[in-house]
């Protein structure tokens, strides 16, 4: 025997359609939100806007809003996911999380519709999957032969650009070992 019972469905009355609206509306706004304070946080990390209270971003980021960097990046790269699938008018991009959006950045964009059309059809065939983007992405990089192992990481990715720059600085300048200095410090708190 079932413990749900099984109910009428009534119409809803004139306020509660007023705050099915309302509510509605604070949802969306929220979304804005989250993408406009995603842009300022990046106009702040980006122009080094944090400078005069912190020497690092993620000390700004973890001090002044309790954010880890990690969390930051994924706001940023989820925002930048968003608005390339507006740009492309695709209109999954208005309902879907943040934390799906920033799953999906890290996929090339040829292959995000495949990865977005596997997303539905996980959707409408019930499957109980907890995280149906990353199962998506799998399916999608395993039909196309992508071995998930053969990619490097974007902090990977990073570090080795980081490499590249920092051998092209003069050593001998002491703003270059200034420089220097930090970069290293900052690859080994994030690589170890």
């Amino acid at each position: 025997m079932s413990d749900i019972i099984e109910q009428e469905v009534k119409p809803l009355t004139l306020v509660e359609r007023n705050n099915l609206q309302y509510h509605e509306q604070v949802v969306e706004r929220g979304r804005s939100v989250i993408l406009d304070m995603t842009e300022s946080l990046v106009a702040i990390i980006d122009g080094r806007l944090y400078r005069e209270t912190h020497d690092y971003a993620d000390l700004y980021l973890r001090e002044r809003w309790g954010l880890s960097y990690k969390a930051y990046q994924n706001y940023k790269l989820a925002r930048t996911t968003i608005l390339q699938l507006e740009d492309a008018n695709d209109q999954r991009a208005g309902d879907m999380p943040m934390s799906q959006a920033a799953d999906l950045g890290y996929v090339d964009a040829d292959l995000r519709p495949a990865v977005l059309d596997e997303l539905d059809r996980i959707k409408a065939s019930g499957e109980g999957h907890r995280k149906p983007m990353r199962e998506a992405i799998k399916r999608v990089k395993a039909m196309a032969g992508i071995d998930n192992q053969a990619q490097p990481s974007i902090a990977m990715q990073k570090a080795a650009e980081a490499v590249k720059v920092l051998a092209e600085i003069p050593f001998n300048d002491p703003m270059s070992k200034d420089a220097y200095r930090k970069v290293i410090n900052y690859c080994q708190g994030r690589m170890l």
